[in-house]
């Protein structure tokens, strides 16, 4: 205790005057040294062994840095923003925020932790993301929304990944979301993975409307991490319900651009059989009454996507 006391008081006088403290092992001593100006340095020495617990007591070890990029598209989210980069931090140096035209401090939150932003008008899920992949310093992308969260497990599962040239073309990660404050465990959405590392030269998103995807090919090898991305979705069950309303007017949208149909097994048939495999069959009963609201939700959007495509075709 006295050692991380002196520990303490060099730190404490240092930081006052804004200088900072240096460690280093010496003749088998740890010496303290912290110059405070030209003239003045303060040195304690302190025997190695039984000053081992305090070694790192500053100089906490950095995590070593990836040769990958990471990229986010967002639009009015500074809430959650700054835990998402915060996280990618511990990643990489290069992270590509592309804004889409923030009316609150979206931007300001993302810069002021270092991130490369950019501000261009939305012109759909992939453009943006393409946009953002093309901006990026590395060919190798970590593609994260504004609301998800890497955890510790999957950052370490990614830097076993490239400690040395990857053997994958692209990285699968599994997702677990958290429904208003609530970690969702059954229903629908688990398992639920996502290929979200990729190497930009081979794969690029495409081009739907609602739920993009990447260029897969057939011959490319997907390799899957442990871990979780942590999925902050809506804050609200009424978020939630405006998320269902947009979502399948964009999917009967693009579904009346590619010729898609809807009968009456699709609009009336689905959404139950939907609701069945989510809260029975997948447990969703087990998350309690979010794991109800969700898939009902979840119908209600299969039944709307299908009625507003009808709809449109007449």
């Amino acid at each position: 205790m006295i050692f991380k006391e002196a520990i303490n008081n060099v730190a404490k006088y240092a930081s006052t005057l804004g200088a900072s403290v240096q460690i280093e092992e010496r003749d088998g001593n740890l010496l303290v040294r912290s110059v405070i100006d030209e003239g003045t340095v303060i040195v304690l020495t302190l025997p190695l062994a039984a000053s081992l617990p305090f070694r790192n007591y500053f100089n906490q070890t950095k995590p070593v840095l990836l040769p990958l990029s990471a990229v986010i598209i967002t639009v009015n989210q500074e809430k959650k923003i700054a835990k998402t980069i915060e996280a990618l931090k511990t990643l990489t140096d290069d992270i590509v925020v592309v804004d889409s035209g923030s009316k609150d401090a979206t931007r300001t939150v993302a810069a002021a932790l270092g991130a490369c932003v950019f501000e261009r008008p939305w012109s759909g899920y992939s453009e943006q993301k393409n946009f953002g992949n093309d901006q990026a310093k590395y060919d190798w992308i970590l593609s994260v929304d504004d609301d998800e969260v890497v955890s510790d497990e999957l950052a370490k599962s990614i830097r076993a990944a490239f400690a040395s040239e990857p053997k994958a073309d692209a990285f699968n990660l599994p997702f677990r979301t958290v429904f208003a404050g609530k970690l969702i465990r059954f229903g629908g959405w688990n398992p639920e993975t996502h290929i979200r590392i990729f190497n930009k030269k081979k794969i690029h998103w495409n081009t739907d409307a609602v739920h993009e995807g990447l260029t897969i090919r057939p011959e490319y090898s997907v390799q899957k991490l442990s871990g979780y991305v942590y999925h902050y979705t809506v804050d609200t069950l009424e978020q939630f319900a405006q998320k269902t309303d947009r979502y399948s007017t964009l999917f009967a949208e693009k579904g009346i651009k590619v010729g898609k149909r809807a009968n009456f097994v699709k609009i009336y048939l689905s959404p139950a059989f939907r609701f069945l495999v989510e809260y029975v069959f997948k447990l969703g009963f087990l998350d309690g009454y979010y794991g109800l609201f969700i898939a009902k939700e979840n119908a209600r959007y299969t039944y709307l996507k299908y009625k507003k495509l009808g709809e449109g075709r007449k």
